[in-house]
């Protein structure tokens, strides 16, 4: 096992984009905690001042929503890659089992996205710092936020390596981890609060990602999404279900296929 790590470790180290896909959510999130508070005072000026812990609350999210969006996009590369230079059927014949080459490859992306996810936050907190002043609310509570965050790195980490998986396309399972993060779920969440299903699209993964990371230790958590217990358990079964899904399929598949 320890030699399939070893091997794994190398081949994420050897992909050329990834330094790539680390590189621009560090900067994203970078950028999107200078906005933050400049935004709020600019259009949100009245929370801002009735809730420090409301405005870095808010502050946090996009960054901390960045982390977990790249983490589940690096997921799906590192599977892609092997993927798309067919190296895959080569580890399956050297290993002793293709359950230690595909748990290993989940192992290292789950290191490489909880890695990725901590470098942002550092990266971001003393941004928001800067930008934020005295209205940037340190307490306990912060590290309940990061630490959420740290666990929905690990999630989509999963939900991507198990998305390319099943669909055996980096391109499919970075499409629509994308489409489904920014888009695709804001629709089905609107299609079953319109039947008055919402209870469901409550835990949803996005939905449910939100809840662990903005409701944890948050005295005020919002209604429209799930508690932080409730929140966690229902990103982690998404995570589990799609890369157990994943996993399953390509031990069953054909080897050259």
């Amino acid at each position: 096992m320890t030699g399939a790590l070893k091997s794994e470790y190398r081949k994420v180290i050897g992909i050329r984009e990834s330094g790539l896909v680390a590189l621009v959510p560090i900067l994203l999130g970078m950028f999107a905690a200078a906005i933050a508070f400049p935004l709020m005072r600019a259009f949100r000026a009245d929370e801002l001042a009735a809730s420090d812990r409301y405005a870095t609350i808010t502050a946090l999210a996009a960054p901390l929503a960045l982390a977990a969006l790249f983490s589940g996009l690096f997921g799906a590369l590192i599977v892609g890659s092997e993927l798309r230079h067919r190296t895959l059927t080569t580890s399956f014949l050297t290993a002793q089992h293709r359950d230690v080459v595909i748990g290993s490859k989940l192992i290292v992306t789950v290191g490489f996205a909880l890695a990725l996810c901590l470098v942002i936050e550092i990266a971001a907190l003393p941004v928001l710092l800067a930008f934020g002043g005295d209205d940037f609310h340190i307490d306990g509570s912060l590290f309940a936020h990061l630490g959420s965050a740290l666990l929905a790195a690990v999630a989509w980490s999963l939900i991507g390596n198990g998305l390319t998986l099943l669909t055996r396309s980096a391109t499919i399972g970075a499409i629509g981890i994308l489409a489904w993060y920014t888009l695709g779920e804001l629709i089905v969440r609107f299609i079953l609060g319109a039947i008055g299903a919402d209870g469901i699209g409550r835990v949803l993964p996005v939905s449910a990602t939100a809840g662990a990371i903005v409701n944890a230790a948050n005295p005020d958590p919002l209604e429209s999404l799930p508690s932080w217990t409730v929140g966690v358990v229902a990103m982690m079964l998404w995570a589990i279900v799609i890369a157990v899904a994943g996993w399953v399929l390509t031990r069953r598949r054909d080897i050259e296929d």
